[in-house]
């Protein structure tokens, strides 16, 4: 008689119920809605920090451009303009800059990509870094501004 009883029981217990799963995809489906959006947020505030950190990588580049006493400026302005997945650098000093870069953030500075919808706007997509010499005495700046 006991023999049947433990039968029976390992028979009966198949596995979930269909009740039981919609009550789990449920839950699972609540959270999703719930996280979902703080994941999103979470991912473009990130984007925003390495876009940020980037161009603060051209800004720093170019103030220790500026202070190398090995390197012979000459009297004009220099930019570095990156926008979008290009970096170009235009102006009086571009060869001298250009050289400095590869040699200070390593060759692959060219193909820095934006990545954040707040800097890839239409009115915003743009980060420049200007070396200005006059005199012998270089400023540097740098900013985001209207895209080309």
């Amino acid at each position: 008689m006991k023999m049947l009883r433990k039968n029976r029981k390992k028979l009966g217990n198949k596995g979930f119920s269909l009740v039981e799963l919609i009550i789990v995809i449920a839950i699972m489906a609540v959270l999703v809605a719930i996280l979902a959006p703080q994941y999103l947020k979470y991912v473009e505030k990130s984007r925003v920090s390495a876009d940020e950190a980037n161009a603060d990588n051209f800004l720093n580049a170019a103030q220790v451009m500026t202070v190398d006493p090995d390197l012979n400026f000459a009297d004009g302005t220099g930019t570095i303009t990156w926008t979008g997945s290009t970096v170009t650098v235009a102006g009086d000093n571009a060869a001298t800059i250009t050289a400095q870069l590869t040699s200070i953030l390593g060759a692959d500075y060219a193909t820095a990509e934006v990545q954040s919808n707040e800097y890839t706007a239409d009115d915003n997509d743009t980060y420049v870094v200007t070396i200005a010499i006059a005199d012998g005495i270089p400023t540097v700046s740098g900013s985001w501004g209207a895209g080309s």
